[in-house]
């Protein structure tokens, strides 16, 4: 079993200003007074940790890294249910929309899935010429995207392995790729500094978002699929209309690349986190910001709220996954 380190104490945090600017240019700070409680601290990686993922039920947690291993573990007890080991170190892991299966993909090239029940290996999806960054299901789980250092997302049968569609429209390295929450859509991010919303039947290329500068690192579409939240390496979370590619804030809250970026489940608020240490919520209308959580001492790498939108799960290069709630 993992080793578990449940904290009881209740810290302050953030170091009180918190800093937004809206995208016509206003600037703001003000005073925060939330408190963190960190719930556990799970310790069983033992290198960096890129990717944390809640099921769909909120009962288990996949997380993975440069250690080469994909845990399964209890968000409530930190016991570990079960731990795959690739030969390679994993960038991504993502569950299925019902709970039934688990993809992930990394710098072996692969996408391997995987029974969620009896952890028994079902395919591998071999289609990529490069390092797998991001492995995500489509909405009916009949789909996977994954996106690669090859410049390309492959859409593929996560059955048969069989590959429906190549997108070609970035010209470097792809971070990130997520469907819609319709299915209809994918919007990608890439080292060629574009965010691009793409038909994921077609192909066709519907917004080309050029806000940035910089690397796009993640690209996350809001619970109504009418906004996406994309950051990367210029600092900034950019927030913008998923059908016109109009700018709507620019939340600058955090000192160095931005890695990750998640929506709440009630499209309230937004998590971020990245190469500054922490992990930061604000609100995603306003860019008002809420809190800033310093639990991790080392880059943040992702940061998603649970099933139920009462907690936030996050991994660090620090080895650590870490389970807290903003009080």
């Amino acid at each position: 079993m993992a080793g578990l380190a449940g904290l009881t104490a209740v810290g302050i945090t953030g170091g009180g200003v918190g800093w937004w600017a809206l995208s016509h240019g206003q600037s703001t700070s003000g005073p925060h007074t939330p408190l963190s409680r960190t719930l556990y601290t799970f310790r069983g990686h033992h290198d960096h940790v890129y990717d944390v993922e809640w099921s769909p039920d909120g009962k288990r947690i996949a997380s993975t890294g440069n250690d080469h291993f994909v845990k399964i573990w209890s968000p409530a007890t930190g016991q570990e249910f079960f731990s795959f080991n690739p030969t390679a170190a994993q960038n991504s892991v993502a569950w299925s929309h019902d709970g039934k299966r688990i993809a992930f993909g990394g710098e072996d090239k692969l996408v391997q899935v995987h029974d969620a029940t009896t952890w028994a290996p079902l395919l591998k999806y071999s289609g990529h010429l490069l390092t797998m960054q991001s492995v995500a299901w489509s909405p009916d789980n009949m789909s996977i995207a994954s996106a690669s250092s090859d410049h390309t997302v492959r859409i593929w049968n996560p059955n048969t392995g069989t590959t429906s569609l190549v997108y070609l429209g970035h010209v470097d390295r792809i971070w990130s790729a997520a469907w819609s929450p319709e299915g209809g859509r994918i919007v990608s991010g890439s080292d060629d500094q574009t965010v691009q919303v793409w038909d994921a039947a077609t192909g066709k290329t519907l917004i080309i978002y050029p806000g940035h500068v910089g690397t796009v690192r993640i690209a996350a579409w809001s619970p109504d699929g009418k906004s996406i939240a994309s950051a990367g390496d210029d600092h900034t979370v950019q927030v913008w209309d998923a059908a016109t590619g109009v700018l709507l804030l620019t939340y600058r809250g955090h000192t160095d690349i931005i890695w990750t970026v998640a929506w709440s489940l009630d499209g309230k608020q937004i998590v971020s986190g990245g190469k500054d240490a922490t992990a930061q919520v604000w609100d995603g209308a306003s860019g008002h910001h809420i809190f800033v959580y310093r639990g991790h001492t080392a880059t943040v790498y992702a940061a998603h709220w649970s099933p139920d939108g009462q907690l936030i799960a996050s991994c660090s290069t620090d080895t650590t996954v870490q389970i807290w709630q903003v009080t």
